[in-house]
This record gives C-alpha cells, sequence and structure tokens, in this order.
C-alpha cells in the first residue's frame, strides 16, 4: 500500500469529519494538543500522523479512532496488502482488526 495515499486519504477523511461535525481546524488542534497548521498539513495529505496522534484526533472529533483510518477502494490496493496475522491465521476483515483495537483500548487486552 501506497504510504503517500494513505496519508492523502487520512487527511480527506480527517477534513470530512471535522466538516461534518461542524469543528474548526483551530478547535480539532487544541483537542487533539496539536498546532492548526499540522491539521492544515494533516487534512492536505502533506503531513503522516503517529498512532497516539490517531487517537488525540479521535478523541477530539468524537469518534472512533478507526473511523480515521482510510479504506481501500481501488484495485491497485488489494486485499491482498491489508492481510494481517492475527492468532495465527490470515485475516482482512477491518471488523476483526476494529475489535482488536476496542480490546486494547479497554484493557481486555488479546490473547
Amino acid at each position: 500500500m501506497d504510504d503517500v495515499w494513505i496519508t492523502q486519504e487520512f487527511g480527506a477523511g480527517l477534513r470530512r469529519l471535522r466538516a461534518e461535525r461542524g469543528l474548526r481546524q483551530d478547535e480539532v488542534a487544541s483537542g487533539a494538543k496539536l498546532s492548526r497548521t499540522s491539521i492544515v498539513n494533516i487534512e492536505r495529505g502533506r503531513q503522516g500522523v503517529a498512532l497516539s496522534t490517531v487517537y488525540r484526533l479521535a478523541e477530539a472529533l468524537g469518534v472512533d479512532p478507526c473511523e480515521l483510518l482510510p479504506q481501500p477502494s481501488a484495485p491497485s490496493h488489494s486485499a491482498q496488502s491489508l492481510t494481517v496475522t492475527i492468532g495465527g491465521r490470515p485475516d482482512t476483515d477491518r471488523r476483526v482488526l476494529q475489535q482488536f483495537i476496542r480490546q486494547l483500548e479497554s484493557d481486555e487486552g488479546v490473547e
């Protein structure tokens, strides 16, 4: 999967969610402990984000962190590129990854 594509799609998703919630860039920046310039750069696909920043942005927007993650839709981004091994078996289902993240968030851990 192409890093540039991920960065651009993440930024577009952030911009869409922010607009849907009627939030200004400076409001999201403040809630996520970032500068407004960082929000501008992220939304324009110029700046990638760390996992911890994804969580802070999600909190600032009031969404699940998974809602910020881009979903491959073009044929060039095949399911094979998203294969993740969980419990010794390959699984490309995004819901499994979402469940995994939720379990980590709830401090139940994953066995």
